[in-house]
């Protein structure tokens, strides 16, 4: 037990039992309305201090951050506890609701139609006509961006009423990898039903899981600006000043998610994890970043050993005064001790760091973005469970990961309590008028682009998701994310997606001993001789064109080595094998074999930089592109050939 939280309890029922005594003299008092008050509110304190004094010896009882004071560790009590009840209710109508999934999904149609009917966009698109997802197919178009774009403008200048009747307090930006991103209308409260369902699917597969045990976080604030009328535009996860006070429940104080630059977010989001033994989970968008994470930690580990044991911020960070402030003031005098113990594990290397540093972690919630989560969970989070716990996008939540704890690929549970699907057969995702499949009407095995229709005003939209659905949840589909749309090789109608490529990529560097792909990115020929008319394989035809960047640096034997044509025959063999239209395509030499360049170390590097310098994706949503589409990241390729 806990003596602070013990101490504060005792003392909140003696309170509760002197308030008790108080309000049996005032009824022995002649009953006035000033009588009548007194004791009404007498009686209001008595019951909140019995509740305090219960509350604290609970919290007396369980695993608490040491770093947490009386009162923030009742904030935080207080807001995990109310969302574990949201959490459980909303997870027994999903589940519920996964019975009869078609059912869910009508009733979740009516709701929309009924609510949305009277929008400018429902008066437009007669939604008042729609009463079942039959008339829905029959009378909406399927839809893409531009279809939205002048509701959206409308939006943004503060009209009501628009594309829907919910409040809109975001325009969530999409990552726009290749320029501008997409606005998609959101209400920012709406993230907190997600954070209680998997919060509550934590605690049923986690036996250890501890509510008060705080968090660490890895997180870098993208930018935030407002549209004309005050809405704020930013990425799904950025954190702006009215949310930052909700995070308590982080090992890095509020104002530590605030910071915009990668570096100095590393440091500080690493620096108040160390200082903390008894951290529960870890989280972050991407296992990508966790990785990069503890590449950082790797080479500053030092500082942040000094700061642990001052009680002190690294001068050297580029933080804006106020959260340098705050961050100083949280870090308090400092703790030999743990700093002493900290240098110990990080001197011992990077293998099973995790678990060493914090003995009670149980899990790290991360998207696999790029195929990392084995290789974590071999390596820096040795015994530790790396998972998804939700398959989301901009446009909407998708689905939940009910198993945290299945081996193999991750599945998710569609979230047809939220989200309206249709699904497109993975043939006809270039058509622009498909036939869509409803939800009880997929298979398993099959691969689909998804569809949505959500309540805040997107309809039959097409977002650009390929999945497969690999079982059935009760009658609700279970699906794995497979690709976007958008990364699809297409130079005569073969459409090879990035599983095929990737599959066909790791065969073929399977057969050079000592070498490591780090990143890769692959494009059409015609986008190579958009960007640049001389390169030497201009007599060939129609083919795909692969950068590969190796682990390790440019003078490595085993990378020098690499036979690049040699290379290139095994990938194009590998895909021939694996895809049939592609290998029509070959067959009638319309296709020709495709070409591998080497690239230098860190030229993925640059082309994040470059991204994140000319579009609007943030670090926090940036995804490394695993197709070229634009002629100056293909120029950028060309001009760092190894």
């Amino acid at each position: 037990m806990d003596r602070k939280y013990t101490a504060a309890g005792v003392i909140c029922f003696l309170i509760s039992f002197l308030l008790s005594r108080a309000a049996v003299q005032c009824l022995a008092l002649e009953w006035t309305t000033t009588g009548i008050i007194a004791v009404f509110i007498i009686g209001v304190l008595i019951i909140a201090s019995f509740l305090l004094g219960v509350i604290y010896l609970f919290i007396s009882t369980r695993r608490v951050s040491k770093y947490h004071t009386l009162f923030s560790a009742l904030a935080c009590f207080m807001f995990k506890y109310y969302l574990f009840y949201i959490g459980k209710r909303r997870l027994v109508e999903l589940r519920r609701g996964c019975v009869d999934s078609r059912s869910t999904q009508e009733d979740r149609l009516q709701l929309i139609m009924s609510k949305n009917k009277n929008t400018d966009y429902g008066r437009k698109f007669n939604l008042k006509d729609i009463h079942s997802l039959k008339d829905f197919q029959s009378k909406h178009p399927l839809t893409q961006y531009d279809h939205y774009k002048q509701f959206i403008q409308r939006v943004a200048k503060g009209e009501k009423n628009v594309m829907t009747v919910e409040p809109v307090t975001r325009l969530v930006l999409t990552s726009g990898t290749t320029g501008l991103g997409k606005q998609i209308p959101q209400d920012i409260n709406q993230m907190y039903n997600a954070h209680a369902i998997t919060l509550r699917i934590q605690s049923e597969f986690f036996s250890n899981f501890q509510p008060l045990n705080k968090e660490f976080r890895i997180h870098c604030n993208s930018k935030i600006r407002e549209s004309e009328a005050g809405i704020t535009i930013a990425a799904g996860a950025a954190v702006d000043r009215r949310i930052k006070s909700l995070l308590i429940a982080y090992s890095t104080p509020p104002d530590g998610f605030l910071i915009e630059n990668i570096q100095d977010a590393f440091y500080v989001h690493f620096l108040f994890a160390l200082r903390e033994r008894e951290l529960g989970s870890t989280f972050a968008i991407f296992t990508s970043i966790i990785v990069d994470g503890f590449k950082y930690l790797e080479q500053h580990w030092p500082e942040m050993v000094e700061d642990i044991a001052n009680g002190t911020i690294n001068a050297t960070l580029t933080l804006p005064a106020s959260i340098r402030e705050e961050l100083t003031k949280a870090m308090g005098e400092g703790d030999a001790e743990r700093a002493a113990e900290v240098k110990r594990e990080c001197e011992r290397g990077q293998d099973g760091i995790m678990r060493r540093l914090w003995p009670t972690m149980q899990s790290i919630t991360a998207i696999d973005n790029i195929g990392l989560r084995e290789t974590l969970m071999q390596t820096v989070a040795k015994g530790i469970r790396v998972y998804s716990m939700l398959y989301g996008s901009s446009e909407a939540l998708i689905g939940f990961n009910l198993n945290p704890i299945k081996e193999g690929y991750e599945e998710f549970v569609l979230n047809i309590r939220d989200v309206i699907f249709e699904f497109i057969n993975e043939g006809d995702v270039y058509e622009d008028n498909p036939k869509t499949f409803l939800i009880d009407e997929v298979e398993i095995g099959k691969k689909y682009e998804l569809v949505i229709s959500q309540l805040w005003g997107l309809y039959r939209y097409r977002f650009g998701d390929v999945i497969q659905v690999t079982g059935f949840y009760q009658n609700c589909p279970k699906v794995k994310f497979l690709y976007r749309t958008a990364t699809l090789l297409n130079l005569f109608g073969e459409k090879v997606d990035q599983v095929v490529i990737t599959g066909s990529l790791a065969a073929a560097l399977g057969n050079w001993q000592g070498v490591t792909l780090k990143h890769y990115s692959v494009t059409e020929s015609t986008m190579v001789s958009t960007a640049r008319a001389n390169t030497d394989d201009k007599s060939k035809g129609a083919h795909y064109v692969f950068f590969l960047e190796m682990e390790g640096n440019d003078e490595d034997t085993s990378v020098r080595n690499i036979d690049t044509d040699k290379l290139s025959e095994q990938i194009d063999e590998n895909i021939y094998n694996r895809h049939e239209f592609f290998r029509t395509f070959r067959d009638t030499n319309q296709i020709s074999s495709c070409k591998v360049y080497l690239v230098k170390s860190n030229t993925f590097g640059k082309l994040k930089s470059f991204v994140l310098a000319n579009t609007t994706a943030s670090e926090v949503q940036f995804k490394m592109p695993k197709k070229l589409r634009t002629k100056e990241m293909t120029v950028l390729m060309l001009d760092n050939l190894l």
